[in-house]
């Protein structure tokens, strides 16, 4: 098992050095056998990983652009994850699970609104 927490202070946020380090990480999780089960924490207990650096989002390019032929570095990464023949878990905060709880409402009373109460969604 492979424990792999995600310390990148205040927040966690998804910018270049923590992609690159969690490609390095995929890279070498995926080429050791020995390693089954990956279990992802967060050093910070109010956020496990935030939203991508909005730096990052600011430098893709406004004109249309042709559709990529591969996926992108952030895509690629994650999806190394997703292909790799191991058990990945996150071990997500109870005030994390309270937020992520709270938003899921906000997204269901939003889509309520936005389609004149004419749908209805499961339990919250």
């Amino acid at each position: 098992m492979a424990s792999v927490l995600i310390d990148n202070p205040p927040i966690n946020l998804r910018d270049m050095p923590l992609i690159e380090e969690l490609t390095r990480l995929g890279t070498e999780l995926e080429a050791d056998d020995a390693v089954r089960v990956v279990v992802f924490s967060s050093a910070d207990p109010d956020f496990f990983i935030a939203h991508a650096d909005v730096t990052l989002i600011q430098q893709i390019p406004v004109a249309e652009v042709a559709r990529p032929e591969s996926l992108s570095f952030f895509h690629q990464a994650m999806e190394k994850f997703r292909t790799m023949p191991k058990v990945t878990i996150g071990n997500i905060s109870p005030s994390v699970l309270f937020q992520l709880r709270r938003y899921r409402l906000y997204a269901r009373l939003l889509l309520r609104w936005l389609a004149g109460s004419r749908i209805r969604t499961g339990r919250t």
